[in-house]
């Protein structure tokens, strides 16, 4: 769905941010999705959350907990519609 395309002459940002870390996130990832806008969507599994970072933030933008039993995949499609799967098959 979103493969980067990355050019032959690609170089490391020497300024870029390492991104996540567990303090930064809050735990432990269990599944990592990045759309064509570079948001970064994160299921936490024991959290019952999914947090969202928009490009270049170290901050979240949204945290989504509600009716979530431990999230184990996230995607995000490009009119913004987030699909979850936990625990529950739902």
């Amino acid at each position: 769905y979103n493969q980067p395309k990355l050019p032959a002459d690609a170089t490391w940002k020497p300024g870029g941010v390492t991104f996540p870390n567990g303090q930064r996130v809050g735990g432990e990832p269990f599944n990592i999705f990045i759309d064509c806008n570079k948001t970064i969507y994160v299921a936490l599994w024991h959290a019952n959350t999914i947090k969202v970072w928009q490009e270049g933030s170290k901050t979240t933008k949204t945290e989504i907990t509600k009716n979530l039993h431990h999230p184990n995949s996230v995607f995000a499609t490009r009119n913004g519609d987030i699909y979850v799967g936990d625990s529950k098959h739902r």
